[in-house]
């Protein structure tokens, strides 16, 4: 009975754990075999087989293990000779020991300096200026006069009591034309103007026969 009880216990490797913690603090040397990873939130090695973010023997033990249950593995596969043996674990005390440890790079790391291409510069687009004159006909204020503005932008409007018009409007290029009426006219006949952050004034037009108008009787 004691016998078949024994079957299931695996002497081998057991055995090579131990000798291999007894090999690594006597021989090599317990401070040797005990490098703590001195930033391991930003470096990972190789040679850290368990993940606890220190390089020691307990590493040599982890690969030791992960050999015998997955010996086709790649990552147990240390020295880089295509196979798993003892030769691995011999390989990696004796890098920990003379401090020769491959960083690994982390995968996982986001770069947060990229910027947002999703981000959109408003304040230029929503930003609007003036646009303003007068139609006058010698010392006098014209009004009732349609204005049409056209160009980035096409609008309408018409002066004021005291002759004065405005549009308010965003950077562009736009022309100011004033309505003729018949038998009358405009000077100049109309404007070009360029509104580039800023605004713009004394936009004016010079009118002939001001008293026939409507409302300057």
């Amino acid at each position: 009975m004691s016998g078949r009880g024994l079957k299931n216990v695996p002497v081998v490797p057991m055995l090579l754990v131990t000798l291999l913690y007894l090999y690594g603090f006597t021989i090599l040397g317990r401070d040797n075999l005990s490098r703590a990873n001195p930033n391991p939130a930003e470096t990972s090695y190789k040679e850290d087989f368990n993940g606890d973010g220190n390089i020691s023997v307990a590493d040599a033990i982890a690969l030791l293990l992960l050999g015998r249950d997955d010996p086709g593995n790649s990552v147990a596969d240390y020295n880089g000779d295509g196979k798993y043996s003892i030769t691995d674990v011999i390989k990696l005390l004796l890098n920990i020991r003379d401090g020769n440890l491959t960083p690994v790079a982390d995968t996982t790391a986001v770069d947060t300096t990229i910027s947002d291409t999703t981000a959109t510069d408003t304040t230029s687009s929503n930003q609007t200026y003036t646009i303003q004159g007068m139609v006058y006909c010698a010392a006098q204020s014209v009004g009732n006069v349609q204005i049409l503005l056209d160009g980035d932008m096409q609008a309408s409007t018409f002066t004021t009591g005291s002759g004065m018009y405005t549009f308010l409007v965003p950077n562009g290029q736009y022309t100011i034309i004033p309505v003729e009426i018949s038998g009358y006219g405009f000077n100049p006949i109309s404007r070009s103007i360029r509104v580039s952050g800023s605004d713009i004034y004394n936009q004016d037009f010079f009118f002939f026969g001001w008293e026939s108008l409507p409302g300057n009787n």
